[in-house]
């Protein structure tokens, strides 16, 4: 089914509804680095001079819009910070 490859949109406000989010940071995957720290690397295809391929960018999250994307398969890691 389509819907089963599209992207999601998923508004972490709403999961976390009783607490109000006061920031929010996307880390890698293992949780040690900032992403926006971290430099992209390209990929050489292979068997195929001079084609490298750049890793997609995410979208980025704006203040007061706690709305992120996952494609199919993907795994994001981010840290939250809550108001008292």
């Amino acid at each position: 089914s389509d819907k089963f490859s599209s992207i999601a949109r998923v508004d972490l406000q709403s999961l976390f509804s009783r607490r109000k989010i006061k920031e929010i940071v996307e880390l890698n995957l293992s949780a040690v680095q900032n992403k926006s720290e971290m430099k992209s690397l390209d990929w050489q295809v292979e068997g195929e001079e001079n084609v490298f391929i750049k890793p997609s960018k995410r979208n980025k999250i704006k203040d007061e819009e706690y709305i992120i994307e996952l494609a199919p398969m993907e795994i994001r890691t981010f840290q939250l910070e809550f108001h008292d």
